[in-house]
């Protein structure tokens, strides 16, 4: 059985077991296939066999197995896509991790909750470009969309003719107001995002 590499980041307990042979083990560090016994990753052993560029966000590989030491020295690590989204995935012990995910472990020495990549682009994996948020954090991090009717995300046609902003906060919707323009609706609906929502990505703007 293969493993969804979209399960890849989601947090599972330590001992969850999917599927036949070859057993599929869910941990919050990553997936292991095989039958053999699992060694769980330490910052020690990652730090032993791994560096970390901070100013780059890359990983080079200071000490491979013995059958790959012709990696050492070399990037680690390959692209893969999950959700329509590219993220690095580095293979260690045999067990999958997202890069993402061990750059943060590399220097806090804790694996995290769920990492944000605050500027929206999953392969920048800059410890400054990381964060460990909660799910409601990190589904509001997100550029401004462009829905199927033409409008962007926090936008809608009123009765009256003019662009209404709203936004969701807390469990409630709040009505911004209402613009001539779609461009000052959607000003307001990123004005209030600043304030209301977790959204460094709109400081790129």
């Amino acid at each position: 059985m293969v493993c969804d590499i979209r399960k890849l980041n989601q947090t599972k307990p330590a001992g969850y077991i999917s599927g036949s042979r070859p057993s599929c083990i869910a941990t919050p560090f990553g997936f292991f296939i095989g039958n053999d016994t699992m060694k769980e990753l330490t910052q020690a052993r990652l730090h032993e066999i791994l560096s970390y560029n901070k100013e780059t966000g890359d990983f080079i590989w200071k000490s491979a197995s013995k059958y790959h030491n012709q990696l050492n020295g070399k990037l680690a690590g390959t692209i893969r896509i999950s959700r329509g989204k590219h993220y690095r995935w580095i293979k260690i012990d045999n067990r999958a991790y997202s890069a993402h995910r061990l750059a943060w472990f590399y220097c806090c020495g804790k694996w995290p909750n769920i990492i944000d990549h605050k500027h929206g682009n999953t392969l920048d994996n800059r410890i400054t470009n990381l964060n460990n948020v909660n799910i409601l954090m990190n589904n509001q991090n997100h550029k401004t969309k462009i829905k199927s009717n033409g409008l962007p995300t926090g936008v809608r046609n009123s009765a009256s003719g003019r662009f209404q902003a709203r936004i969701k906060a807390n469990g409630k919707t709040i009505y911004i107001g209402a613009y001539d323009t779609i461009q000052e609706a959607k000003d307001a609906y990123g004005s209030a995002r600043k304030k209301l929502h977790y959204c460094p990505i709109e400081e790129l703007k």
